[in-house]
């Protein structure tokens, strides 16, 4: 009766007590999870574009999107009658974003997606790039227009998942040199301190400028040379993929906190044409405590 009860009273004890660590099963390390995350411009709806104008292509892109089957995907030049084109076709994700002309529905946006089944939203802004950035329709330096970055706080819901992962989406000025340094200065700026962090978009800057100096000086990794891609190097393309493409890589998937398993700058044509003017680039990324 005596060693009975003192045994009950020790395995109590234990459960109040770290002491008795050892008498528990050892806890499973948690697995590295992975991300796939698609960065596309896919060319505001522009009637002057003829057989490439928006109509011709909003079911295309759609559906190029959902065969990629991100995790999490940023557009660029898109207006809010093509978010909601999309957003319609991928039912399994929801949106942040705002347009960059009035903070709601005027001009472009850069939307990002993420599906809520793998993700929470924990918090989302928009940032204009200027030197005031929380003022809406701001424009910075020598931009030609207003430029915005969408920024989410997400919680990752699978057990093997860090608690959080920074998410922006952007879209640099295609004329100002100044503006897409310091806007790249301004974003490295407001990442530094965090320690997960995927920043996606169309930079219009190529990586011997001044401006990728930044984000990488940050500690942001280029998933392109992280994965020891080659090629294709273009991103931007223009839509005719008979001739080939006819510019820079511009649209990039920078990193913190992450490993790289794959990149990807990817085909997509029909009868010649490109499904946008911009290639969608996708990268694979391992996130781990």
């Amino acid at each position: 009766m005596t060693r009975s009860f003192h045994l009950v009273t020790v395995l109590a004890a234990c459960v109040l007590s770290a002491s008795c660590n050892a008498l528990a099963p050892p806890q499973k390390p948690a697995e590295p999870t992975e991300l796939a995350v698609l960065t596309f411009n896919i060319r505001y709806d522009n009637p002057a574009d003829g057989d490439d104008a928006w109509p011709k292509r909003a079911d295309w892109v759609t559906e190029t999107i959902k065969d990629l089957n991100p995790d999490v995907f940023g557009l660029q030049e898109a207006l809010l009658h093509q978010i909601d084109h999309i957003a319609d076709g991928l039912p399994e994700y929801r949106w942040v974003g705002v347009g960059r002309d009035d903070g709601r529905e005027g001009g472009e946006f850069s939307p990002l997606f993420y599906r809520p089944d793998k993700m929470e939203l924990l918090t989302s802004e928009t940032w204009w790039l200027s030197r005031t950035p929380a003022d809406t329709g701001s424009v910075g330096w020598d931009a030609a227009l207003p430029r915005i970055a969408t920024a989410a706080r997400l919680a990752l819901r699978t057990s093997g998942m860090p608690e959080e992962v920074t998410v922006v989406n952007t879209h640099f000025d295609h004329r100002g040199d100044m503006a897409r340094t310091q806007s790249a200065a301004l974003l490295a700026d407001s990442l530094r301190h965090r320690p997960r962090v995927i920043l996606m978009g169309d930079f219009n800057f190529v990586d011997t400028s001044e401006a990728y100096a930044q984000v990488v000086g940050s500690g942001l990794a280029d998933s392109f040379r992280e994965s020891g891609a080659s090629e294709p190097v273009e991103t931007f393309t223009g839509f005719d993929a008979v001739s080939g493409p006819s510019g820079d890589r511009i649209d990039m998937i920078f990193f913190r906190g992450a490993d790289i398993i794959s990149y990807q700058a990817l085909d997509v044509v029909r009868s010649g044409h490109f499904v946008s003017d911009h290639r969608p680039v996708t990268a694979r990324l391992r996130f781990s405590h």
